[in-house]
């Protein structure tokens, strides 16, 4: 039986090599180019300048060789976060990606390692169909249950057996009764002739 042929080793990439950017490698150029010019400015102009004069042309010596030293300074700080990257990609364990978690083996011969994964099912709600009983509205405070028609009608004349007219909001909290109904056995009893619609609210009939 012929032997499997190892697989062939990938050559190793050339380490990389810092080059310095096309922009700042221009803006150095400029720079020795504005040196140089500054430097043929004096030599045109001579000696015979103004104090003021000769005070400009240092600070703008001076600027230019500020630029130009930071320039190299920048280059260098360039090259050094360069060569911290490259370190860091070659550490060892830094290109490899976690492994991910095996998954849990499943139990032979059941579903033990299912029932582990997964949780249980909740329970299925009851039918769109059936109407859950709806619950009985509580009685307002201060007002007592639906009285029956007698019994509102015995309370509303003794709240006005006093002789002052009272109106239906009055009466209602005198009697506890709901405005709805004082309103409505207010009405009976007015067509009944037993009560008599005053200035204000309403008061027994007076006996001629």
């Amino acid at each position: 039986m012929p032997q499997a042929k190892k697989p062939a080793a990938r050559p190793s990439r050339p380490p990389a090599v810092f080059r310095e950017p096309t922009a700042l490698r221009r803006v150095s150029r400029s720079l020795d180019a504005a040196q140089d010019a500054l430097a043929e400015l004096r030599k045109d102009t001579g000696r015979d300048l103004s104090e003021g004069t000769r005070e400009l042309y240092k600070d703008l010596r001076t600027f230019l060789s500020s630029a130009r030293r930071d320039t190299g300074r920048l280059a260098k700080a360039l090259q050094r976060d360069f060569t911290q990257a490259q370190k860091r990609l070659g550490a060892p364990g830094s290109a490899t990606r976690p492994a991910r978690a095996s998954a849990p083996s499943r139990a032979r011969g059941g579903r033990s390692g299912t029932a582990e994964r997964q949780p249980r099912r909740a329970r299925t709600p009851a039918r769109a169909g059936a109407t859950a009983p709806t619950p009985a509205r509580a009685a307002a405070p201060g007002r007592s249950a639906t009285r029956p028609a007698g019994a509102a009608k015995a309370a509303i004349l003794e709240a006005l057996a006093g002789g002052q007219a009272m109106t239906a909001t009055q009466v209602a909290a005198a009697t506890g009764l709901t405005r709805g109904t004082v309103s409505t056995t207010l009405t009976r009893l007015t067509r009944a002739g037993q009560i008599t619609k005053a200035q204000r609210g309403y008061q027994l009939r007076r006996s001629q």
